[in-house]
C-alpha cells in the first residue's frame, strides 16, 4: 500500500487526475485553433472537454487498508472524577493519506470513552495498597465522506499509586490534553473522496 504520492506540476495528484489534465490541455489548445475555421469540429471540442472536465467533479474511490495507521490526540483532561462511560475528547493529529489523497482529515472526531476509572485504595485493616486504573476504548472516527472508520482494540491504559501528597497537582492523576496514541483501522473500507 502505497501512502503517498508525489504532485506533478498542476499541483494534482493520482494517475487518472494528471491523465485527465494533459488531456484538456490537448483539447483547450485545438479549441482555439479550430474555433475560427471548422465550427463542426469546434463543437466537438467542446462536448469532449466538458465531458472530461466532469470527471474532475465526480468522487474519487480510495481503498483504506486494514491496520492503516490514525494518530489520535486527547483534546481534553481526565482525572479520577470522570466516571465510566463518559465520552472522551479526541481528534486526528494528522491527515491520513492513501495515494495521495486524504481520507481522514487532520481534527476529524474520534469516538471514545472511559470503560474504567478506579481510585487507588489502601485497606484499612491490612495496609495493602491497590493500585487505581484507568482504560479509555477508542471506537472509531470519521473520513472525509461522513462514513466511520472502525479502529481495532485501542485503548489508553493506566494505573496509579496512592499519593499521599496533597499538594502533588498529580494526585488526581491527570491525563493531560495532547496525549497521543498511534491507533490502526480494523476493517478494509472504501472512501468517497472528492
Amino acid at each position: 500500500m502505497r501512502t503517498t504520492n508525489p504532485k506533478n506540476c498542476y499541483g494534482i495528484t493520482g494517475r487518472k487526475q494528471v491523465i485527465n489534465t494533459f488531456l484538456l490541455h490537448l483539447l483547450f489548445r485545438n479549441l482555439f485553433l479550430c474555433s475560427k475555421n471548422n465550427s463542426k469540429r469546434f463543437h466537438i471540442l467542446l462536448v469532449a472537454i466538458i465531458l472530461l472536465s466532469c470527471s474532475f467533479i465526480a468522487p474519487q474511490e480510495i481503498v483504506v487498508q486494514y491496520g492503516t495507521p490514525v494518530i489520535c490526540e486527547l483534546t481534553d483532561d481526565i482525572t479520577l472524577d470522570d466516571k465510566p462511560g463518559k465520552a472522551v475528547q479526541m481528534v486526528v493529529k494528522e491527515d491520513v493519506l492513501v495515494d495521495g489523497a486524504v481520507v481522514i482529515a487532520k481534527g476529524a472526531p474520534v469516538s471514545a470513552a472511559i470503560r474504567v476509572n478506579n481510585k487507588p485504595k489502601v485497606n484499612a485493616y491490612t495496609g495493602e495498597e491497590k493500585l487505581g486504573e484507568l482504560l479509555i476504548d477508542i471506537f472509531s472516527v470519521k473520513a472525509v465522506d461522513g462514513s466511520e472508520v472502525k479502529f481495532q482494540d485501542i485503548y489508553i491504559q493506566k494505573f496509579a499509586e496512592k499519593n499521599y501528597n496533597w499538594f502533588d497537582k498529580n494526585r488526581k492523576w491527570l491525563l493531560g490534553t495532547g496525549v497521543v496514541k498511534n491507533c490502526a483501522t480494523r476493517l478494509t473500507v472504501t472512501i468517497q473522496v472528492p
